[in-house]
């Protein structure tokens, strides 16, 4: 097919050019197509350009800091759940409630875990810190926050074990607490923090009465001993009534600050452990998993299981907190990465300290509802409010960052 304007090379007419038209250019001939050599020459310029970005990478992870790990979500557990079976025997629950009845669960609640690379005997390389920088799930924090080099990997496994026990402890008796389960407990002081305190107290008394400004009040729970001290100024003389070796005496000392930041009132100095005064035990099954931030979670299940009526009406719940014997839930690390490893399982709605809200807002994982919590209480009260399906009215770490 030849285009309108063009001469037909076989045509028999001649061709005339009309005396109105400007004479024409004739048509530019095709550029010839590249020949062989250009090709060596593109291949040439992807070689240098490939080496450079392998020098400015190895110049790059020459020059990363020293003393990285990486955090990652970790794998989730139901504390409601048992533990996977054996050679045909059946598997152990993961809280085992003893001591008093104990009722049907229902749905999940999940304990949240953070993987760590990079402490001894899971080295991480430059290549891997790149990685972590850029992902979203990942972050690279100093390892002296999670194993210190000072410390050698047995030092570690035994210091997380130990947080883990400590946790569990705190949370059955807080749980006994909260559930009725227990309705009082004996507090036994084990040393003091101050010199004052160490020239009065013998390891083993128990604390029976304190006296402030002329009241005398019976203690019956660590809860009870805090909030009264909450509300007593630094420097208050009290009187406090001991049992030693089973005879009753009393000693005399004034309050002392709080280490804690941000702690209202005062403190006595002393370092007191507390023993429910009830027969129910709970044992706990998991393995390889420690520190203390599952507290909350292992004290809710427990509550879940001593409570008629499930919490829950097959809901996926997950959550992370610390836990002390007066029910109080502390802030943990690695909040960002134990909600990402929540969604990841299936859980829809996510029980946070509220102390951790600022690492909260603005990194939730889509479709995880986030609710901050202070006290087992709140989360008891929030899990239950989940249970009926009435999230609407569940506050949020917005909320409580706007309250300051």
């Amino acid at each position: 097919m030849t285009a309108p304007d063009e001469a037909h090379p076989h045509s028999a007419r001649p061709l005339t050019a009309d005396p109105l038209q400007q004479p024409r250019e004739p048509a530019a001939p095709p550029a010839p197509a590249p020949g062989p050599e250009g090709r060596p020459r593109r291949r040439l310029r992807w070689l240098l350009a490939g080496a450079l970005v392998l020098v400015l990478a190895a110049a790059l992870m020459a020059r990363l800091p020293q003393g990285k790990v990486i955090e990652s979500p970790g794998p989730t557990w139901d504390v409601l759940a048992s533990t996977p079976g054996t050679d045909g025997q059946p598997g152990t629950d993961l809280i085992a409630v003893s001591g008093a009845p104990t009722y049907a669960t229902s749905g999940q609640m999940r304990m949240t875990t953070v993987s760590v690379s990079g402490c001894p005997g899971h080295p991480i390389t430059g290549l891997d810190v790149i990685v972590a920088w850029l992902s979203p799930d990942q972050r690279v924090v100093d390892r002296e926050q999670i194993c210190p080099a000072s410390l050698s990997q047995q030092d570690i496994d035994e210091q997380s074990h130990l947080q883990m026990t400590s946790s569990q402890d705190s949370a059955v008796l807080a749980a006994l607490m909260e559930s009725g389960a227990a309705t009082s407990m004996t507090l036994t002081i084990n040393g003091g923090t101050t010199e004052q305190a160490q020239a009065l107290f013998q390891e083993g008394d128990v604390l029976r009465e304190i006296t402030v400004s002329g009241t005398k009040t019976t203690l019956t729970s660590f809860v009870q001993l805090r909030e009264l001290l909450a509300a007593t100024p630094v420097g208050t003389p009290v009187e406090l009534g001991l049992e030693r070796g089973g005879q009753p005496t009393s000693v005399q000392l004034t309050t002392q600050p709080p280490q804690e930041e941000g702690r209202a009132g005062s403190v006595l100095g002393v370092l007191i452990s507390a023993k429910a005064d009830s027969q129910v035990e709970a044992t706990f099954a998991l393995q390889d998993v420690g520190g203390p931030s599952a507290g909350m979670m292992f004290a809710l299940g427990i509550v879940d299981k001593l409570t008629p009526g499930p919490m829950l009406s097959g809901q996926d719940l997950a959550g992370t907190g610390t836990i002390d014997i007066a029910g109080k839930v502390g802030p943990i690390g690695g909040v960002v990465q134990k909600m990402k490893g929540a969604a990841r399982d299936g859980a829809t709605v996510f029980l946070a300290p509220a102390a951790n809200c600022d690492e909260v807002v603005g990194n939730e994982p889509e479709g995880l509802t986030v609710v901050p919590v202070s006290t087992l209480h709140e989360a008891v009260e929030a899990a239950t409010l989940v249970g009926q399906g009435s999230t609407a009215g569940l506050r949020s770490c917005q909320a409580v960052l706007s309250q300051g």
